[in-house]
């Protein structure tokens, strides 16, 4: 809720160890970056009420741990 905006960056899939991930309510617009599937630990995803668009990455599917997906 910091009403950031912008593309989310590709590096973000570079925090390894983040576990709880909450981009929701920003202005946040374009694709969800694909390097958030290399995120192995994340369990809490959060990118509901921004501006996303395209298709969810494939790569997401690694997230084995990942028990909350709000888009």
């Amino acid at each position: 809720m910091n009403q950031i905006s912008g593309v989310i960056p590709s590096t973000i899939g570079g925090m390894q160890d983040v576990i709880d991930l909450s981009l929701a309510i920003n202005r946040f617009e374009g694709p969800i970056p694909g390097s958030i599937g290399s995120m192995l630990a994340l369990e809490f995803l959060d990118l509901s009420s921004n501006n996303l668009s395209g298709s969810i990455p494939k790569s997401l599917e690694a997230l084995s741990h990942l028990s909350l997906f709000n888009v």
